[in-house]
């Protein structure tokens, strides 16, 4: 009697561990590959000069030229208690950029921009000299105006055709499926347009501001993620294992996901898509033992149909 209650202890314990890891690791901070996104540190990392290369930026943001304003006032802030202002002038550079850590071509990039005069540029950057973000090659360019978005692709350039009223805040949310080979967009939680065009290489460096051919212009910027899909996806797979297994078969599956987790975020796909395919055979021998209640296979048949989505998207 006391080895089986100590049992059933070890396992409550082990599934109470795991629960604990996968809560701490599916907040939307841990899969954001920007730091201080939101600005809420209050301050920016590096000031750069114009005229020599830029160097690797990294866990936080360096600024060129005009000099950004970090706003500390939760009423003008899209989130949190801060903002970034961005002003540009008149053949004058005005760039704010850092380099990301991403392994992948999928992705998924959400910023807010609020307009308050001219247009800036939001550029993702797969390969660059250093020098003018502009010669570089680009996964994505996003232009944004007082009349609506005009988006750059490998594929060629589109315009989203809206009027994006001044003084206000815009969420945007650009979504890269190497699936199906598009760009999903969607503006203010609409989905707006979908485009053709992942790009070869994944996106090194983010890149927001003016490189001076254009006229004046100030912006606010605030919420900027980038997170790369595989690693949501998985985020959102772990939860779903969390609230719909309980017990031994719990703590298999849930040990497969972290390890998968792991492994994405050392940037080796190989082996977590490996991981992925252990776990779906967990569930499917499961399944078809017939050790699964009836009222279960539906959310079985669900994983199964989210665990092979992930496993096409780690396959590109």
């Amino acid at each position: 009697m006391y080895s089986r209650m100590r049992q059933i202890g070890v396992a409550t314990l082990v599934v109470a561990i795991g629960m604990l890891g996968m809560a701490r690791a599916n907040t939307d901070e841990d899969l954001n590959r920007v730091t201080n996104g939101g600005f809420e540190t209050g301050f920016l990392s590096l000031s750069l000069p114009v005229v020599s290369h830029f160097p690797l930026v990294v866990n936080g943001w360096g600024s060129r030229g005009a000099a950004p304003e970090v706003i500390a006032d939760s009423e003008v802030a899209f989130e949190g208690e801060h903002a970034l202002r961005l002003t540009s002038r008149p053949r004058a550079t005005a760039h704010l950029l850092q380099d990301l850590p991403l392994t992948m071509t999928s992705y998924r990039l959400e910023l807010a921009f609020l307009v308050e005069s001219g247009e800036q540029e939001v550029r993702l950057l797969a390969e660059w000299d250093r020098q003018e973000p502009r010669d570089g090659r680009s996964a994505l360019v996003l232009l944004l105006t007082a009349d609506g978005i005009e988006i750059t692709t490998a594929a060629g350039r589109w315009d989203l055709v809206q009027s994006i009223e001044l003084g206000r805040w815009h969420q945007l949310e650009i979504v890269a499926d190497a699936r199906t080979g598009t760009h999903t967009v969607s503006l203010n939680g609409r989905t707006a347009m979908s485009l053709p065009g992942i790009p070869d290489a994944p996106p090194k460096t983010l890149v927001l501001g003016e490189s001076g051919v254009g006229s004046a212009s100030r912006y606010l910027y605030d919420g900027i993620r980038l997170t790369q899909l595989a690693e949501a996806e998985l985020a959102a797979l772990r939860v779903d294992v969390m609230t719909s297994f309980a017990g031994p078969e719990f703590g298999r599956l849930s040990a497969r996901l972290d390890a998968a987790a792991a492994t994405l975020a050392r940037g080796t796909p190989m082996l977590a898509r490996s991981e992925l395919n252990a776990a779906r055979r967990l569930l499917v021998t499961t399944r078809r033992d017939g050790q699964a209640e009836d009222a279960d296979l539906d959310a079985r048949d669900q994983m199964l149909r989210a665990l092979d989505a992930l496993i096409e998207l780690l396959q590109h």
